[in-house]
């Protein structure tokens, strides 16, 4: 089990919890009300559901990031994009309120030839950077995106010459279409975070979605693991 994945196990009992309070409400809407009192609350549960997804795989660029070596030449095309963002962060942070007029004061002179040559280092011995106090924590790519931005950032991680929803697609034939379902969730949790009401949710399509996130996690975690594409076909060989 990857880091990602237990921090993950952590919130479970958390979205389970939300889930209970939700099916414990009327589902009666109440005069002047857009929805009923367990509706409102199994939004809240669709919110969960993708902070949980997205917190997941950014937790796992993090433990590959932990992996980074001193060589730039040895790291994956996902550790070198991570040292690049990380770097534009920092000197986009050091920039800010930096007019090049300031630059006549010597102390903001040093202070910006110290940042640009720290992140001059990420690059000659990315290592540093793993240690680096100014290291961020990266996130947020599924705040208003859909499925095929999850695609592309898992599948930075495999190593079968795939892409993650191919490889599902091929090995796991009845999780074919399973992008469909995750963008409506998806666009769930958009409408509740841009507070409109475009989508209505059910208990029972909430209980799938729960159980579309989790086993899309399992999935990722076979996928990035190494032997992703063996454990893939023996289980095609298992069925037939």
């Amino acid at each position: 089990m990857t880091r990602a994945e237990s921090a993950f196990a952590t919130a479970r009992p958390e979205i389970a919890e939300l889930l209970m309070t939700a099916r414990n409400l009327s589902e009666q809407v109440a005069e002047q009300r857009r929805m009923s009192a367990q509706e409102n609350q199994l939004r809240q549960v669709a919110v969960a559901l993708v902070g949980a997804l997205q917190a997941y795989v950014s937790e796992l660029l993090e433990e590959h990031a932990d992996r980074i070596g001193d060589e730039w030449d040895a790291l994956s095309d996902v550790q070198r994009r991570y040292v690049a963002v990380q770097a534009r962060r920092r000197i986009e942070a050091a920039l800010e309120g930096c007019e090049e007029s300031e630059l006549a004061e010597p102390s903001k002179v040093g202070s910006l030839r110290k940042t640009t040559l720290e992140c001059a280092n990420w690059y000659d011995k990315p290592s540093t950077l793993a240690r680096s106090v100014y290291r961020a924590k990266l996130g947020g790519f599924l705040q208003d995106n859909g499925a095929n931005t999850l695609d592309r950032a898992v599948s930075r991680f495999g190593n079968c010459g795939m892409t993650f929803f191919s490889w599902i697609a091929k090995y796991y034939p009845r999780y074919r279409g399973v992008e469909d379902a995750l963008n409506v969730l998806i666009a769930t949790r958009n409408d509740v975070a841009h507070g409109t009401f475009e989508r209505r949710l059910t208990m029972r399509e909430i209980r799938i979605y729960r159980l579309l996130v989790y086993r899309l996690i399992a999935k990722i975690e076979e996928y990035v693991g190494a032997s992703g594409v063996a454990a893939g076909a023996s289980d095609l060989i298992s069925k037939k």
